[in-house]
């Protein structure tokens, strides 16, 4: 009994995996492939679409999706990455789903951004932005990330390294 219940909880709890998606393309079909979830695109695209409308941030002519974690166990997008095309400056978004918030989803999309940044900053005259719309996530990116407030905006603020 005790394994049985070992197993429907790990069965419920998040594997996470990383889909990548390309400015271009979209969303990698090598990604879905290596993880069975060839099936699963349209779902995906669908689960993005309702994240973006209860965050309020979409995808814009300059801003485009990076990579998403995406539950392999629960077949749900937790999180994504969206960076912007901007070549003056280096900016990032992330959205993490409400049933996967509070678990270090964020952080490790931010994480993920600033190494992409750190490759490739000087493509960026070393600028980093963030527009941060969650209150929360303007929290982590100042209280982990050590970003400070460049513009304090009614809604949002805009975050600097």
């Amino acid at each position: 009994m005790i394994k049985l219940k070992n197993l429907l909880l790990e069965l419920k709890s998040p594997k996470l995996e990383y889909i990548s998606f390309s400015e271009d393309e979209g969303i990698s079909y090598e990604s879905l492939e290596d993880l069975e979830l060839e099936d699963y695109e349209d779902d995906i695209l669908k689960q993005i679409d309702e994240i973006e409308s209860k965050s309020g941030i979409h995808l814009t002519r300059d801003r485009y999706i990076n990579q998403i974690l995406f539950d392999i166990n629960n077949k749900k997008v937790a999180g994504i990455l969206y960076l912007s095309s901007d070549t003056d400056k280096f900016t990032f978004d992330v959205i993490v789903a409400k049933e996967y918030q509070n678990k270090g989803i964020a952080k490790m999309l931010i994480e993920d951004a600033l190494e992409i940044y750190e490759y490739d900053n000087e493509l960026y005259n070393n600028r980093i932005e963030v527009d941060a719309v969650n209150p929360i996530m303007a929290n982590i990116l100042k209280n982990k990330f050590n970003f400070k407030v460049k513009e304090k905006l009614p809604n949002r603020e805009i975050l600097t390294l």
